[in-house]
């Protein structure tokens, strides 16, 4: 029989259970009600234990106390110098006394006999502290016991227990007080009080235990082999049949769920689990990031592996999302590289670092120079829940922890050192370690503050730590996380989630001091709002920085105050949210039990300014679009790491800057802005710088030279016998923009605006009734221009196979080819005005549905003048005769100032066949003979290049 004791200076029974590791059959004893309670008794309350005796009932004893109650006892001694396991027999009969308290059987209202031991031999009944010291006297212990026994009482003593060993008779119970710490002993005021002993039978119960999913064999190995998940979260029973006694067992675990088979001990044989479900409808994350410029995330999910979304994939709730075996296992932190978006790194437990150079598309082990055990990284060295920490501003530096110390990276983790930190550093699954958002040369770490541990802080980029001062008059203990400030170079925050203590301390000078502005300072509730919950996570935004995140187990509490007050924000869900970042204007957040987040906030969170765009004018100026999210002290613009200028904000907003003297070619821009002495690096921005010929009213271009477009997916190609044109990929690529910018400016004319082209376009049809603009006008070509570089404009709509019935009948039936031709003229006056001055591009879109065909052929561009073989002579143009003729042409060409004038010949593949340098000629009319005697018969393209520009027409061969 087991009796439980409860109330002021509770007792405690403790079950007997199986040893860990064995099965079998046990007894389980079941507690019915049986309980000791004290009521009101103030200081005095008792310790010790209690055993009941042969003559137990199931009635209700209580013994009562206060001010005039008392009863005769019989008294007892023990032999002289006697303490603990004397013998019943042993104790001898003293006399009846008078004690301060009385015991009654509530159930019969009947007044019981009593009996105690005067262990202080002083002839009274009273308490002292415990006390079971041998070194002092043995009058000196605790050793007060009282007696009940289950007779009547009577004033007058009963010879069955005044007696010696006579303590025993009828025994109910015996318990053993003592008096409460610091506590006082007077009978005469003993508070009303009463102790309850309430009896009750045990029933016994027998169970077997039987193993069903042993994943790692450690007991009988049964459903080892089949993988039902260790991590179990729910388990339910479904009846089947109650005459045979069946049903199965659905199981929850971090792996998905699981059904067993039917019978009557079901999932207790080996195959007896089958997976019915991929895992919950949400996931637990411990860390995540962002790709910088696109709407691609990373994550490490607890038992689940790490996961990111495939390269040029937008996005969302129904995103499947991507990961590599070695990244299998638990995920925890992560980090995408914010300057160079192909770069990653993350891992699993113990940290089992794996890191992509290539956007994901293959992975390597990131664990070199840190301590193995094997090929491994050893499990006793590292936390299980693995930490990566970097800057946005530095972020090849990147640094983990271990028992040993601080780890550090220069290189993105593809090798690893040790700086080691000894005294008062520590180990734990949320030992952490965070880099300065305002200054990455400053990097936090530690396990806690309190009593032989503290925090640590490096100021030179984790290559040396100095301790921290823990915060005075808290009680704390081990660290759940560590966030820094924005813009507040020596500024951080110590996360903690301990019951009725701080949660936040915050430090605005290194650690030499801390407040805690969570509001709960030394009491054990808050006195700002925030709850009493577990902290995870902290950020500080830097568009606003009186605004803190705090992520706790209940989702995020927001201050709006630089944490004077906190509440719950209501506008995210009720979840534990582990990890914070910003990445573009975004801030992802990593919940535990809800998936990744993101809050699109109005300003870039890196704290850097960011160039949004470049190009060239039709000016010959280059041209840059930048972003400026807070005020900077200065902005220094870098080109191609070479040239630098220097840019000093006005305010904050978008500016548009021009700037002389940039690289031709490619160029790649970047920022670095400084804010009180503190650089943060924007992202590199590749972008090209035209090399633009003088400006032209009329062009014409019959595409047998591709020296006059700048091509980004397109290609000069042979189209025919004895042709060539512009054409973009066949088959063109998915997801993507093609573009051929015509590197000659084009002055929109006050007379003929034409734009004319000949064209193949075998590209993805519209849908039924779409129309350009609209999604399910799906893949088209357009021609474009810009007056600015920037900001491109339709010169006319764009358009499919759609548009012409042979180019849908043949689209992805058969390759273009020249029968397909058909001639397109549009009006630059349809977007554009009278001397405007344009660049002009040729562009062929592609969505991302995978479904493409052959693409686009460009032939025989005209421009503000009349398509011929044949250019009439005026002030402006030039004349070939005869034309065909058997190799001697004569050209006529007019001049408006004096220029040098050469005359190029290319056959139809666009290769050069002939040039002639005819040196500085006169204003006016001039003449040039061109001799093609000697090569075969054909087509071939002239070009005359003089200071008003060039010139092109085809000229023919026949001998």
């Amino acid at each position: 029989n087991v009796v439980y004791v409860g109330g002021i200076g509770a007792f405690q029974v403790t079950l007997g259970s199986p040893a860990t590791g064995s099965s079998g059959s046990y007894s389980i004893n079941e507690i019915s009600t049986s309980f000791i309670s004290l009521v009101n008794f103030g200081a005095s309350a008792y310790g010790g234990k209690l055993e009941t005796g042969s003559a137990v009932t199931h009635d209700t004893v209580e013994v009562r106390f206060g001010p005039g109650i008392k009863q005769k006892a019989h008294r007892f001694l023990v032999p002289d110098g006697a303490t603990s396991g004397v013998p019943d027999a042993n104790y001898s009969y003293q006399d009846y006394v008078d004690v301060p308290f009385q015991v009654w059987n509530r159930a019969t209202n009947q007044q019981l006999m009593v009996s105690f031991r005067d262990q202080s031999r002083n002839g009274t009944f009273d308490l002292i502290a415990l006390n079971t010291d041998a070194t002092t006297g043995a009058t000196q212990q605790s050793r007060e016991y009282i007696f009940i026994n289950n007779v009547p009482y009577n004033a007058v003593a009963n010879s069955s227990i005044a007696q010696g060993g006579g303590q025993v008779f009828q025994k109910m119970y015996f318990f053993w007080p003592t008096l409460a710490s610091g506590a006082t002993w007077d009978p005469a005021t003993l508070p009303t009080s009463k102790l309850q002993i309430k009896y009750s039978s045990v029933n016994n119960y027998t169970s077997t235990v039987m193993s069903v999913a042993d994943v790692y064999s450690d007991y009988d190995g049964v459903n080892n082999g089949n993988f039902v998940h260790p991590d179990q979260h729910n388990i339910y029973p479904i009846k089947q049949n109650d005459a045979a006694k069946t049903f199965q067992l659905l199981m929850a675990n971090d792996g998905g769920v699981f059904l067993s088979g039917i019978s009557t001990s079901p999932g207790t044989t080996q195959g007896d689990w089958k997976k019915v479900g991929n895992g919950y409808n949400t996931s637990q994350f411990y860390g995540a990031d962002k790709r910088p410029g696109a709407q691609e995330y990373f994550g490490g999910m607890q038992d689940n592996a790490t996961y990111y979304t495939p390269a040029g994939t937008i996005s969302s709730s129904t995103t499947n999302f991507r990961t590599d075996s070695r990244l299998s296992g638990d995920g925890f932190a992560v980090l995408w590289h914010s300057l160079d978006k192909n770069k990653m790194i993350g891992g699993s437990q113990f940290n089992y670092f794996a890191r992509s150079t290539d956007g994901g598309s293959t992975w390597s082990n990131a664990f070199s120079g840190l301590t193995l055990s094997g090929s491994s990284p050893d499990h006793s060295k590292f936390p299980f829940i693995s930490k990566l920490a970097n800057s946005k501003q530095a972020p090849d530096n990147i640094y983990t922890v271990g028992s040993e110390g601080v780890w550090r990276s220069t290189n993105f983790g593809n090798t690893w050192t040790l700086t080691p930190i000894t005294s008062g550093w520590g180990l734990t699954s949320f030992t952490d370690v965070e880099v300065s958002k305002a200054n990455p040369n400053i990097v936090w770490a530690g396990s806690g503050q309190y009593s032989g541990k503290t925090l640590f802080v490096s100021t030179n980029a984790g290559q040396t730590f100095n301790a921290v001062l823990n915060p005075v008059g808290f009680t704390l203990g081990n660290i759940t996380r560590i966030a820094t400030h924005p813009w507040e170079t020596n500024t951080a925050y110590a996360l903690y989630s301990f019951a009725k203590t701080a949660k936040i301390m915050k430090t605005t000078d290194l650690g030499q001091t801390w407040t805690d502005i969570s509001g709960f300072g030394t009491g054990t509730s808050s006195v700002s709002g925030f709850p009493d919950v577990a902290v995870y996570s902290l950020y500080v935004r830097p568009d606003n920085v009186n605004i803190i995140w705090a992520g706790t187990e209940i989702g995020i509490v927001e201050s709006l105050d630089g944490g004077a007050s906190w509440a719950l924000l209501n506008a995210f869900p009720s979840v534990a949210v582990w990890d914070m970042k910003g990445q573009d204007n975004e801030i992802v957040i990593a919940t535990h039990g809800r998936g990744i987040w993101t809050a699109t906030v109005s300003k870039d969170q890196n704290g850097t300014s960011k160039i949004l765009a470049s190009a060239t004018t039709p000016q010959s100026k280059f041209k840059m679009v930048i972003n400026v999210p807070y005020q900077y002290d200065s902005i220094l613009l870098k080109f191609n790491s070479t040239k630098t200028v220097k840019f000093i904000p006005p305010d904050t907003g978008t500016f548009v800057l021009q700037i002389g003297n940039v690289p031709i070619g490619s160029v790649s821009t970047q920022t670095i802005s400084y804010k009180g002495g503190t650089a943060a690096t924007s992202p590199l921005l590749n972008g090209v710088n035209l090399k633009l010929s003088a400006y032209q009213q009329k062009y014409y271009d019959y595409l047998i030279s591709a020296d006059n477009f700048y091509q980004d997916g397109f290609s000069l190609q042979s189209f025919g016998q004895s042709n060539s044109s512009l054409q973009s990929q066949h088959n063109y690529s998915p997801n993507k923009s093609a573009t051929a910018t015509l590197l000659v400016p084009i002055i929109v004319s006050s007379g003929v605006s034409s734009f004319v082209y000949d064209d193949v376009t075998l590209v993805q049809p519209g849908a039924s009734g779409s129309v350009f603009g609209q999604n399910s006008f799906n893949d088209y070509v357009i021609a474009e221009a810009t007056k600015d570089g920037l900001t491109w404009k339709p010169i006319a709509n764009g358009y499919n196979s759609t548009s012409n019935s042979n180019w849908l009948s043949a689209f992805n039936t058969k390759p273009g080819d020249q029968s397909l031709t058909v001639t397109e003229n549009f009006d630059l006056k349809n977007n554009f005005k009278t001397g405007d001055t344009l660049l002009i591009r040729f562009r062929l879109y592609s969505n991302a549905d995978n479904t493409v065909g052959w693409g686009w052929s460009i032939d025989n561009l005209y421009i503000q003048q009349t398509p011929a073989a044949v250019e009439p002579n005026s002030t402006s143009e030039l004349m070939v005769y005869p034309n065909p003729s058997a190799g001697k042409f004569t050209i006529n060409y007019f001049l408006t100032m004096e220029s040098e004038v050469s005359i190029k010949v290319w056959d139809v593949t666009g290769r050069n066949i002939s040039f002639q340098n005819l040196g500085t000629q006169p204003v006016g009319k001039n003449q040039a003979e061109l001799n093609l005697e000697a090569i075969p018969d054909g087509i071939y393209l002239a070009r005359l290049s003089t200071i008003d520009g060039e010139r092109v027409v085809k000229v023919f061969i026949k001998k």
